[in-house]
């Protein structure tokens, strides 16, 4: 049984490395069968770029607990890349943590579905499609 992830998720990634600050970012996943797409939307913490926010792509898929997937940036200097993601999603599907790597760097990531209002979430789809 492959189960339903679609939906707007806030997470959190760590880094590995001590002394770096922990990252949130609010992510949309739209589901097709077991295929996942979608955009993710976070603070700009280490592009060079004169944007506070960095824009990606999600793509990637489910099988049974286990999702992965690719985060590929659009914009900022130095944001030209692609993060992947694997972890695992309770029987809830409410709660999703794993790893994450890009070459040598590595850490740590947790997303939760809430029922927020959609407002807030407002841009992830609309500036990703534009």
């Amino acid at each position: 049984m492959t189960l339903d992830v679609s939906g707007i998720w806030q997470g959190v990634y760590f880094y590995s490395v001590p002394g770096m600050d922990p990252v949130q970012f609010m992510a949309r996943i739209e589901q097709n069968g077991t295929i996942l797409g979608g955009s993710i939307r976070e603070p700009n913490t280490f592009a060079k770029a004169d944007t506070y926010e960095l824009l990606s792509i999600l793509d990637g898929y489910i099988a049974g607990p286990i999702i992965a997937f690719g985060k590929s940036y659009l914009e900022g200097e130095n944001a030209a890349h692609t993060v992947h993601y694997v972890g695992l999603v309770n029987k809830k599907a409410d709660f999703i943590n794993g790893d994450w790597n890009i070459g040598n760097w590595t850490g740590r990531f947790e997303m939760r579905r809430h029922l927020i209002d959609r407002t807030q979430c407002r841009g992830v789809k609309e500036s990703v499609e534009t």
